[in-house]
């Protein structure tokens, strides 16, 4: 039992991830960060935490949902006044001086981001870590197999697709 579910939970995070993959490139908006919650959240429940690694888990997310909260909205501001100055054609120092500010704003999500991830793994054991890495081993596995794979139907419109797209 124990198995097929982890099975089932591998497979749902393959396809979770090859959605992903298959983005012209990462969307940082409020979106992604739920999307990445969720994934956590399906992470922790093939983990099986103790009711103890729970109530940490939600204390770290608790913490981070702040933080990253600020941080998703100060970027979007940063992008509304990029697109104002592209808008009224203003110089490249000023348009570059704000992309800076959007590069450094999506560098402070990552790491915050990062040190989310560091500090759940903190909470885990031994068994759990050794868990988590191989989802994480699949789950890039999976994002390597989805970017090398080719569209066949494009090159043929009349040829059915054997699954339905992931989009």
């Amino acid at each position: 039992m124990y198995k097929k579910l982890l099975a089932l939970f591998i497979c749902f995070t393959i396809n979770l991830t090859c959605a992903f993959a298959l983005d012209d490139g990462l969307k940082f908006d409020k979106s992604y960060a739920q999307q990445v919650q969720k994934e956590r959240a399906a992470i922790s429940n093939a983990l099986i935490l103790s009711p103890e690694q729970t109530e940490c888990k939600n204390q770290i997310a608790r913490k981070y949902s702040k933080l990253l909260d600020e941080k998703f909205d100060a970027l979007s501001e940063a992008n509304i006044e990029l697109k104002l100055l592209k808008a009224k054609n203003s110089s490249d120092n000023e348009i570059n001086a704000q992309e800076k500010v959007i590069n450094s704003l999506k560098k402070d999500i990552n790491d915050l981001i990062a040190q989310e991830n560091k500090e759940f793994k903190k909470i885990l054991d031994r068994d759990q870590r050794a868990k988590l890495r191989m989802i994480q081993k699949l789950q890039r596995k999976a994002i390597k197999e989805c970017a090398k794979k080719k569209d066949y139907y494009k090159k043929n419109p009349k040829m059915r697709q054997f699954a339905p797209q992931l989009r």
